[in-house]
């Protein structure tokens, strides 16, 4: 142990027994993650898109050799000529593993590198044991045999069973609903899935709840299928089943309920609905609240008239036009605060636009750029693909004729010309490669600069130029300002 690892361990909060032990080794393991760090980075090749789950995208891709990462495990994922994307990876199948994207980086992937997190999970797991040091682990003492396993097995009718189970798997069902631990062992085909399926199901008739975890992905989902077969479509519309993470089995994505994204966005559509009705009730207390503004105003002048009489005869020409003057602003205004929100909205929109518009320029320079460079690789790839045709045109004739020939005609020795040849296919290559990953590049930015003059158009063609609606919100909330201040002035 090096003498940083030392004082990280000095700092640490003080542990004994089993968890001391758990702490020392998974520090063992984070330790060797880290050297193993330098050369983790996985190339992947040949990915395809395969799901939407939500807003994420699953890929799978193929490996040149059997990896052994977690599932829900982090990781960076490294594309040619863009930022690497936070990734989760969600299972790893032979020489395929399938990833979970936060964004869609088109249908084929023809190469990319993951870089893994193993230390991740293994940092987190060392904070949660510090955290609950002090507290008593009732469960983790009974799975070790020290703690006191108590409840008693519940009887169930055959008849209220969801499957066909039986003697040991109705047994196991009885256990898992009575006692506070049970362990629930079979060789594969004995119908554990099946079994925690229908104690999920029981669990849920009692109303009861259940966390259901595992190590891998793909148990998680067979297990909530089996569950999610006996529960009334309504329910599952409410959330009583949800399955967190990335799925593995496609049939957990038919069934959209299971998953907790699904009520995620509805839920978000709920409070952007609700939202909208806030805003028209705004609107409405706005025109309420100056009607009753106005009104205030002529009772509160009312209290005072008996002084003025004499002096409001004389100006009552005066007041009366003001009055209406008062009466057009107040309209002006009513209406122009029917607008704010617009407005507003429309100005953001509009300076949004502004952005792409500058950052559209940055873009299409971008690509000249990069054209150029591809222009010029491609020019070096025919020069050196005409050089290697004329060294491969030498290399054939030194072949093909004898020692004499050779030395009367000048010609180099075959396994000299031979290396020459090499020599260039080497450089092709290397050229073929890079460019390549130039063309890559190009392509990616006129996607970008696509978009965004897409949605520059598309404002247009709504809305109209973005500079001239800036200059007309400027006049709006001009006018609007000084409307408020003549109101206010003549107490409107």
């Amino acid at each position: 142990m090096n003498f940083s690892n030392q004082k990280n361990y000095q700092s640490e909060v003080k542990l004994s027994g089993v968890l001391s032990e758990f702490r020392i080794a998974l520090n063992e393991e984070i330790e060797a993650a880290r050297r193993h760090e330098s050369s983790s980075a996985v190339p992947l090749i040949n990915g395809r898109r395969i799901a939407q789950i939500g807003r994420n995208f699953q890929y799978i891709f193929q490996i040149e050799n059997v990896l052994n990462f977690p599932g829900d495990a982090p990781g960076d994922l490294y594309l040619p000529g863009c930022s690497p994307l936070n990734v989760i990876i969600v299972s790893i199948d032979g020489l395929a593993i399938t990833l979970s994207l936060p964004e869609d980086i088109g249908a084929f992937v023809p190469m990319a590198r993951l870089q893994s997190n193993l230390a991740h999970l293994m940092r987190k797991l060392i904070e949660r044991i510090e955290a609950h040091a002090n507290k008593t682990n009732y469960v983790g003492e009974r799975i070790r045999g020290v703690g006191q396993v108590s409840g008693t097995s519940l009887p169930i009718s055959i008849d209220n069973l969801s499957e066909d189970l039986n003697e040991y798997q109705a047994k196991a069902v009885a256990s898992a609903l009575g006692y506070n631990t049970t362990f629930i062992w079979g060789p594969p085909g004995t119908g554990k899935t099946k079994t925690i399926g229908e104690i999920g199901t029981q669990l849920y008739k009692s109303q009861r709840s259940v966390l259901l975890v595992s190590h891998t992905n793909i148990a998680v989902d067979q297990a909530i299928l089996q569950i999610a077969k006996h529960i009334p479509i309504d329910e599952l519309g409410k959330g009583r089943v949800l399955r967190v993470g990335d799925p593995k089995d496609l049939r957990v994505n038919e069934k959209a309920d299971l998953l907790l994204q699904t009520h995620i966005d509805r839920k978000e559509e709920e409070l952007t609905t609700r939202r909208q009705y806030l805003l028209e009730d705004i609107n409405v207390a706005i025109k309420e609240s100056l009607e009753v503004s106005r009104l205030i105003s002529i009772v509160e002048w009312l209290g005072f008239a008996d002084r003025d009489i004499s002096k409001m005869d004389q100006d009552l020409g005066a007041l009366q036009e003001k009055e209406k003057l008062l009466e057009v602003n107040i309209s002006e205004f009513k209406r122009l605060a029917d607008l704010k929100i617009y407005w507003i909205e429309v100005a953001e929109e509009a300076e949004r636009i502004q952005k792409f518009i500058v950052e559209s320029e940055k873009v299409k320079n971008e690509i000249s750029s990069q054209s150029i460079s591809v222009s010029h690789l491609n020019d070096e790839l025919t020069d050196i693909s005409e050089k290697l045709a004329e060294a491969q045109a030498i290399y054939y004739e030194t072949t093909s004729v004898g020692l004499l020939t050779r030395l009367w005609r000048r010609l180099p020795k075959p396994e000299e010309q031979k290396l020459i040849v090499d020599k260039f296919k080497l450089e092709m290559g290397k050229l073929g490669f890079k460019l390549d990953q130039h063309k890559i590049t190009l392509k990616n930015t006129e996607e970008k600069y696509s978009q965004l003059v897409s949605k520059i158009e598309t404002f247009k063609k709504k809305l109209g130029n973005p500079v001239e609606i800036l200059r007309e919100s400027s006049v709006y909330h001009e006018r609007f300002n000084q409307l408020n201040e003549e109101i206010q002035q003549y107490g409107g």
